[in-house]
C-alpha cells in the first residue's frame, strides 16, 4: 500500500484540426494509503488519462505523480509498482485461469513456490479455485473479470488501477461483481483508483469520490457530500440517477420573496427565502440562474399540500423500477422527474398538483453555474 500524490499534472494531445486538448489539465489530487477513489465523469473527461499518466501508459506534459515517497514520472509501468485492471479483461486465450494469474510474476524473479502460494491465495480469494485449468474461453464474463483481478492481485502492488472494469458485463453479473469488489478492497485494504461513468457503481463503491469534466477536478468529497452539497450546476446534474433538475430563469426581485421568470411559464416561479438570503441574491437581479431540486424532493397528488401552495404538472410518463416509480412531468413546457414509491396510482396523461420543498430548493449561477444558494427556508415553491 502507498499513498499516491499528483501535483499539478498536465496532458495535451491535438486533435484533427490541430487545436490543443488538455485531457488533463494541472490536476493536483491526494489518496492516501488504502482509500478506495472513484474517478467519475462523461465521456470524454479526462479519467482513463489520468489513470494511464499514473500507471506510465502516457507521458507527462507537466507535472509530478508520487507513490509512496517515490517520484515516478521517468518511470517505466514495470518499475511503478502498480497493476492495472482493464475493461476487455487483456486475459490470454492459450492459458490457463492459474497461468495468466500468473504470467506477470515470471519476470519479477518470483519462485515458483511463492508464485503457487499467491495465485492459489488470490484464487481462494475470489472463489476461482475450481477454474484453475480453465481456458478463458470456457469463462464467463464476471469469472475472466475476476481472473483478470486476481492477475492483479498477486503481484502485490502498491496500488491498484481500475480502468471500467465492470463496464462489459450485463447487469446481474455487474452487480455481483460489484460486490466482490468492495468485499476485495476490505479485505485486502489496498490503496484503489477506479474509473467509472456509472452513477452506482461511483455512489457505491467510492469512499471518495473525484469529480472530472473537461480535464480539470470539478470536486472532490464522500459520495454524499458530494450528491448533498454540489459545487456547481454540472455536477448536481451529473451525480444521481436520474441527476438534479435544473430549470433556467432570470432573477427579479420582490421585498423577501426571489421571483424566476422562466421562459414559457406564465407565472414567476415565486421562492420564500428571508431578507438575509434576498440580500445575497440582489448582485443576481436580472440575470439568469437555474433552479436545482433532486427528484426524491418533489411531493405529488396529496403529498403536495394545499392547491395555492402547489402547480399543477401534466404526467407524461411513469417508469416502473420495482422498488420505486421515476414520473416525468412537464409544467407548460418546462420538463421535470420525480420518485413516487411503488404502488402510486398516478397514470399518463392526468394532471397533478407538484410541490417542492423550499428548503430542498439550490439556486445555481447561469453562466458559470456556481452554486449561490445551498438552502434556502420558508415557503414552498
Amino acid at each position: 500500500m502507498a499513498t499516491l500524490s499528483l501535483h499539478c499534472v498536465s496532458k495535451k494531445f491535438r486533435d484533427p484540426r490541430g487545436r490543443e486538448v488538455r485531457a488533463a489539465d494541472e490536476i493536483s489530487l491526494e489518496v492516501p494509503e488504502g482509500e478506495f477513489l472513484v474517478l467519475v465523469g462523461p465521456s470524454g473527461c479526462g479519467k482513463s488519462t489520468l489513470l494511464r499518466l499514473i500507471a506510465g501508459l502516457e507521458t507527462l506534459d507537466e507535472g509530478s505523480v508520487t507513490i509512496g515517497d517515490r517520484v515516478v514520472n521517468n518511470l517505466p509501468p514495470a518499475d511503478r509498482d502498480v497493476a492495472m485492471v482493464f475493461q476487455n479483461y487483456a486475459l490470454f486465450p492459450h492459458l490457463t485461469v492459474f497461468e495468466n494469474m500468473a504470467f506477470g510474476l515470471q519476470f519479477r524473479k518470483i519462485t515458483r513456490r511463492e508464485t503457487k502460494q499467491r495465485v492459489n491465495a488470490a484464487a481462494e480469494l475470489l472463489k476461482l479455485e475450481d477454474l484453475l485449468e480453465r481456458k478463458p474461453g470456457a469463462l464467463s464474463g464476471g469469472q475472466r473479470q475476476r481472473v483478470a483481478l486476481g492477475r492483479a492481485i498477486v503481484r502485490e502492488p502498491k496500488v491498484f488501477l481500475l480502468d471500467e472494469p465492470l463496464s462489459n458485463l450485463d447487469a446481474q453479473l455487474r452487480a455481483e461483481t460489484r460486490a466482490e469488489l468492495a468485499r476485495l478492497h476490505r479485505r485486502l485494504g489496498s490503496t484503489m483508483i477506479l474509473v467509472t461513468h456509472d452513477q452506482t457503481e461511483a455512489m457505491t463503491l467510492g469512499q471518495r469520490l473525484c469529480v472530472m469534466n473537461g480535464g480539470k477536478v470539478i470536486q472532490t468529497g464522500t459520495p454524499l457530500e458530494i450528491y448533498q452539497n454540489p459545487k456547481n450546476a454540472f455536477v448536481a446534474g451529473f451525480l444521481g440517477s436520474p441527476g438534479m433538475n435544473l430549470i433556467r430563469g432570470i432573477v427579479h426581485a420582490g421585498g423577501r420573496e426571489l421571483l424566476v421568470a422562466v421562459k414559457g411559464l406564465e407565472e414567476r416561479l415565486r421562492l420564500d427565502i428571508g431578507t438575509e438570503l434576498a440580500a445575497k441574491m440582489a448582485p443576481y437581479l436580472g440575470k439568469d440562474v437555474s433552479i436545482g431540486f433532486r427528484p426524491e424532493h418533489v411531493l405529488l397528488g396529496d403529498a403536495a399540500g394545499p392547491k395555492e401552495s402547489a402547480w399543477d404538472a401534466a404526467l407524461e410518463l411513469c417508469e416502473p423500477l420495482g422498488h420505486e416509480n421515476l414520473i416525468h412531468l412537464n409544467r407548460q413546457g418546462i420538463p421535470f422527474v420525480a420518485r413516487a414509491p411503488v404502488g402510486s396510482t398516478f397514470a399518463p396523461g392526468q394532471t397533478l398538483p407538484v410541490r417542492i420543498p423550499q428548503e430542498k430548493v439550490m439556486v445555481f449561477e447561469g453562466a458559470s453555474g456556481e452554486l449561490i444558494v445551498e438552502q434556502m427556508a420558508g415557503a414552498a415553491v
